[in-house]
């Protein structure tokens, strides 16, 4: 009828439900496209196309923002679009898409990034006794081995991508990731309540380790501050304060109230996988970390854990309300319950 208008109340009960669910098929379609380009084993079929899953939910968050409060939305919907930026990142970094980063950008998140990280050294020190700089800062490795690293890589995960973008100072790291992975992580773990594992206490210092060894391997590095800054995490009351609320939730995600303090075993483990690092007497850095990712820090058993990590996160929530229609079976309904309430709305939608 002409004139009639929405409630707004339900007008952004709708939008909202439509938002969840293109976010979550988003996320499904990432996690599937990584695992049909050989990220993990047994690949599933896949389904929507991620590009234009992703320019489905750019589209409709413009439209949703400029209408609502960009601070909308539950903890679980902010949640989500934390888990599709970083997936959206990590799945695609090796070549250029959709979810590039413009340069200016970049450096501007890198920045930031590396203040992080120095305002945590400069009240905390990673490993007493281990002088980075000696180890890490007086050897490069060579182009050949960058090379054929690179080349490697890309063989694996985009066949048909030009090894020229991959390692450029255009194309995202695993140490620009770095930071995202943990601000998910914090987010998760404030939505849920509970401590951090030490399974994954375990994975985030596997993180920072394969950070390091694609700096060096596939980017040249030749200083030993990125080690500072991919491995500048834990508890710091000082960072509590930051302006920044990725820093300050990360910060938070170490603390244990139960013991307070941080969180028990996170810096054993945090030196463990520094220390791995460190090349055995005798053996050049360069040789040392060929070995390390031709062994136990294998970049492609690397990527499947993070893989199977964000599938965790993404069915650790409960299925938006559309995802669990489209399914047939809704929470708190039975079988038969859910199906009535499907008929009965698609058929007053007919």
């Amino acid at each position: 009828m002409p004139g009639r208008h929405a409630d707004p109340e339900t007008e952004l009960e709708v939008n909202g439900a439509i938002l969840e669910y293109i976010v979550h098929v988003a996320i499904v379609a990432l996690l599937h496209d990584a695992q049909a380009r050989g990220n993990c084993s047994s690949p599933p079929k896949t389904g929507v196309q991620p590009d234009l899953a992703l320019h489905l939910v750019e589209s409709f968050l413009l439209i949703f923002r400029s209408k609502y409060s960009e601070e909308y939305g539950s903890a679980t919907m902010q949640f989500r679009l934390r888990l599709l930026n970083f997936t959206a990142l990590f799945t695609r970094r090796l070549v250029h898409s959709v979810t590039g980063i413009e340069p200016g950008v970049l450096e501007t998140l890198r920045r930031r990034h590396r203040a992080r990280a120095e305002a945590f050294l400069s009240h905390d020190c990673i490993l007493p006794g281990l002088d980075l700089a000696a180890i890490f800062g007086t050897e490069s490795v060579t182009e050949l081995r960058l090379s054929k690293q690179r080349q490697r890589m890309l063989e694996h995960f985009t066949p048909d991508a030009a090894s020229a973008f991959y390692g450029s100072t255009a194309s995202l790291s695993l140490l620009d990731t770095l930071p995202l992975f943990m601000a998910v992580s914090a987010a998760q773990k404030a939505l849920q309540g509970n401590n951090v594992t030490e399974l994954w206490m375990k994975l985030a210092a596997r993180y920072m380790s394969q950070a390091v060894l694609e700096q060096y391997l596939i980017y040249g590095a030749k200083d030993s501050k990125v080690v500072e800054e991919a491995f500048a995490y834990g508890f710091s009351s000082h960072l509590m304060a930051d302006a920044d609320s990725d820093a300050l939730i990360i910060a938070d995600m170490f603390w244990e109230g139960e013991h307070e303090g941080e969180v028990v075993g996170w810096q054993e483990i945090r030196n463990e996988h520094l220390l791995a690092l460190v090349p055995p007497g005798g053996l050049s850095l360069e040789t040392h970390f060929q070995d390390l990712v031709d062994g136990e820090f294998s970049p492609l058993q690397f990527e499947d854990l993070i893989i199977d990590f964000l599938k965790s996160m993404l069915h650790a929530q409960p299925a938006p309300l559309l995802v669990q229609f489209e399914r047939g079976t809704i929470d708190g309904l039975s079988v038969e319950e859910s199906k009535t309430l499907r008929e009965e709305i698609l058929g007053s939608s007919r």
